[in-house]
This record gives structure tokens, C-alpha cells and sequence, in this order.
């Protein structure tokens, strides 16, 4: 059986089973199909959070991470201790699950904000380092060339001649 009794009261999907019965009664005979398809995704939708907790904890050092990348002091220690977890265990569950390290993650959430902010009108490489999470303005251009395969002010030069990466 699917639905313990003790799991539905502590998951709090006690009140899956009456509000299928409202639907399913109250629905006219043409539209039970429609109605039953839509309480059944409704109730998968709710019961995906509870059956896989492994992607909530995935879930929450990305939230924290696009909540939080332009901290240049964020890092996966930080999250760890922020959400309760060890930081090696989190390092090692986040490359698990999301094959990448996490902090080739957070680069790379770093330089799509910095492309957006280079589209945008901002040219100075110093700025928007900063504005992404990087305290070191060289690291951020070598990091950026390795990374996109030319510098900064390369692809500033791209954008202002009508080129796009």
C-alpha cells in the first residue's frame, strides 16, 4: 500500500483522499476522464517531493546558490552550514546528482550573469566581477577566458561590433 495511514498524517496528505472523492463525485459523467487525469497529476506532483528527498537537497543549494552567487565569500561550506549539512557530504552528494562540482556550478551561474550584465550596456569588467560574486577582477577575466574561450573585454569588443557568442 502506497499511503500509510501514519505517512499520510505526518506528510500531510490526509487530505488527498477527500478532496479525490469531492472531484470525482461532483464531476459529470463526460468529464471524469479530464478530472481523474488531473487529481492523479495533482497528487504525483505532491507525492514527487516526499518519494525523491535527494533532489530537495540538490534543490536547496541551488536556490541558495541563485539566491546568493554574487557573495564572493559563498561557497559550498557556507550552504552546508546554512541548510544543516556536512560540506564534504554536500560536495560530494551535489557533484553525485548533478555531475559537476559545485564550484563549476556556481562559475558557471556566475558567467551567465556576467554575459547578461555585458549585454546589457555594462563594460567594465571590474564592475560586473564584482556584481557576480568575484572579489579579484584578473581572476574573474582568466576565469571568464578559460571558461567562455576569450577574455572580457574581448567579448565586449564582439557586442559593441554586433556579434554574438
Amino acid at each position: 500500500m502506497l499511503f500509510r495511514p501514519l505517512s499520510r498524517k505526518r506528510d500531510n496528505l490526509n487530505s488527498l483522499i477527500p478532496f479525490f472523492k469531492d472531484c470525482l463525485l461532483s464531476t459529470q459523467q463526460e468529464n471524469i476522464d479530464i478530472v481523474a487525469e488531473s487529481v492523479l497529476l495533482y497528487a504525483f506532483s505532491r507525492l514527487s517531493s516526499i518519494i525523491s528527498p535527494k533532489n530537495d537537497i540538490v534543490q536547496k543549494v541551488i536556490s541558495f546558490t541563485e539566491n546568493n552567487f554574487q557573495n564572493h565569500e559563498l561557497s559550498i561550506s557556507m550552504i552546508a552550514q546554512n541548510i544543516g549539512y556536512n560540506s564534504k557530504y554536500l560536495s560530494h552528494y551535489f557533484k553525485k546528482k548533478m555531475n559537476i562540482s559545485y564550484s563549476e556550478y556556481l562559475r558557471s551561474i556566475r558567467f551567465k550573469f556576467a554575459i547578461s550584465l555585458f549585454e546589457s550596456g555594462i563594460s567594465s569588467v571590474k564592475n560586473v566581477a564584482f556584481l557576480c560574486g568575484f572579489s579579484d577582477s584578473l581572476y574573474f577575466s582568466n576565469s571568464f577566458k578559460k571558461s567562455i574561450g576569450i577574455s572580457p573585454k574581448e567579448f565586449i569588443s564582439k557586442l559593441s561590433n554586433g556579434e554574438k557568442e
